[in-house]
């Protein structure tokens, strides 16, 4: 009888991961689709504005939270996969290998618990590690680009700043805050792959 929930489990599991995975597919090529667009708008209608590719990172940093969301769920469902795995089948498979007596219970505790097993920042960070990293460069890249090119180079770091301008916002300010955005970004994806280095392991979606 055991056996028979353990199997149904892994089954439910299973389904519940590749589900989360697919969900989470999709967040990221939603978001690949709007930088294509917006940089399509941008660059290839005239008296389009760098306010385009603006609100374009708006949406996209939308998609990055959902995705952690997503990814929290998931990582709960491959986490019980993991001690099953390890518990049920590799013993099974190899009368070398011992089960860890508490497996059972470890694993009762995690479907009794609404919380999911990773924070919301390591989410963030796992989620800019693998996709979200590389989106915005080239965001940015184009939003940088549209902003010296448009409507002409721009001559001076001045009239580059001006060009920033955001209503009663400064165009130094906007540029300013990327500094500690990218930061972030940067320190977020160090820890999470220094991490994942140290506990041996590696995010697989």
């Amino acid at each position: 009888m055991a056996e028979d929930v353990v199997q149904t489990l892994y089954a439910e599991e299973t389904r519940r991961s590749l589900s989360w995975r697919t969900a989470m597919d999709w967040t990221r090529n939603l978001s690949v689709m709007i930088v294509a667009g917006m940089a399509f708008v941008a660059f290839g209608l005239n008296g389009s504005t760098h306010y385009v590719l603006f609100f374009g990172s708006l949406a996209v940093f939308a998609q990055l939270i959902f995705e952690a969301r997503m990814h929290r769920f998931a990582q709960a469902s491959e986490d019980r996969l993991g001690e099953i795995e390890k518990n049920y089948f590799a013993p099974a498979l190899d009368v070398g290998v011992s089960a860890d007596p508490a497996w059972r219970e470890r694993l009762a505790k995690s479907l009794l618990s609404m919380a999911p097993s990773v924070g919301f920042i390591e989410a963030i960070a796992a989620r800019i590690s693998k996709n979200y990293f590389v989106i915005f460069v080239a965001l940015d890249s184009c939003w940088l680009s549209k902003l010296y090119l448009d409507p002409r180079p721009a001559t001076s770091w001045v009239e580059f700043w001006h060009r920033v301008d955001f209503g009663f916002v400064p165009g130094w300010a906007i540029l300013l805050f990327l500094v500690p955005f990218w930061g972030s970004f940067v320190a977020l994806t160090v820890w999470f792959r220094l991490k994942q280095k140290y506990l041996g392991r590696e995010v697989r979606y």
